[in-house]
């Protein structure tokens, strides 16, 4: 890992609110909200503020080295990513009886590696546009790219819904080094499948260009969990949060939480 991150700052692109929430509610059922790699709690806000007006008590976390500047992703990983959300689930039990796991992209893959290994298990896990696996090349070159190329600028967003852009905040730039750290997080997630008891929620959208359309069928097939549905959103990206559709997948959340509670 570097020892020293540059000097130059970058600004975030777009202009949601990234910090971390917590809306108090009922006793009975608390969520855990997850955003995605250099994404931020904007990303969530929207899903949170439904489920807590249904009465549900809702954190979104706001992950290591996220919500400042791309550069604090040089000194953290995904092991610090995973610890935030055993400790964000562990401090939401002892404010509720059930807790729910959701998370979107990286999110959705911490949701799915955290539900196969705190204990107990959550009541449920929901995982939306989660990248389960990468074929690019130059992932797997990361363990020696990394130290050659330091950093990655993201391309346009594939938001059908350009309005939202507005909601969201986000690193337009990373760490190479931080890309290696997903790509780590996302082989630890695929081990965990099998191990996954929870009941499982996959959500995708169909325009969906950031991550490889196989993913939501491969953790639908490796996953453990009994009880397990798959959706797709016909019109949304990957950002199924806040794109066009996000008050149907807000609403297919809470559905699938009330059946399991």
């Amino acid at each position: 890992m570097p020892t020293a991150a540059p000097t130059v700052l970058t600004p975030p692109r777009y202009g949601g609110d990234p910090r971390p929430f917590l809306f108090p509610g009922n006793r009975a059922i608390g969520v855990l909200l997850i955003h995605g790699w250099s994404g931020s709690p904007a990303e969530m806000r929207g899903m949170g503020t439904y489920l807590a007006e249904q009465g549900a008590t809702v954190r979104g976390i706001l992950l290591p080295g996220h919500g400042t500047q791309p550069e604090a992703l040089f000194r953290t990983g995904w092991t610090d990513w995973a610890a935030a959300c055993g400790q964000a689930v562990a401090d939401l039990r002892r404010r509720c009886d059930r807790v729910f796991v959701a998370g979107l992209s990286m999110g959705g893959l911490l949701a799915l590696y955290t539900g196969a290994t705190v204990r107990p298990p959550p009541a449920g896990v929901i995982a939306m546009g989660a990248p389960i696996y990468f074929h690019n090349w130059r992932v797997r070159a990361l363990p020696v790219l990394k130290y050659f190329v330091r950093w990655h600028t993201k391309g346009p967003s594939d938001i059908q819904d350009q309005a939202a852009l507005a909601r969201l905040w986000h690193y337009p730039r990373l760490p190479t080094h931080s890309i290696h750290q997903m790509a780590l997080l996302s082989a630890q997630a695929r081990r965990a499948l099998p191990a996954l008891t929870a009941p499982l929620l996959i959500m995708q959208g169909r325009h969906d260009h950031a991550i490889d359309p196989g993913c939501a069928a491969y953790i639908a097939a490796h996953a453990g969990s009994r009880a397990k549905e798959t959706v797709y959103f016909e019109r949304s990206g990957h950002a199924i949060t806040e794109d066009q559709e996000r008050e149907a997948v807000w609403a297919r959340a809470w559905s699938f939480m009330q059946a399991h509670s």
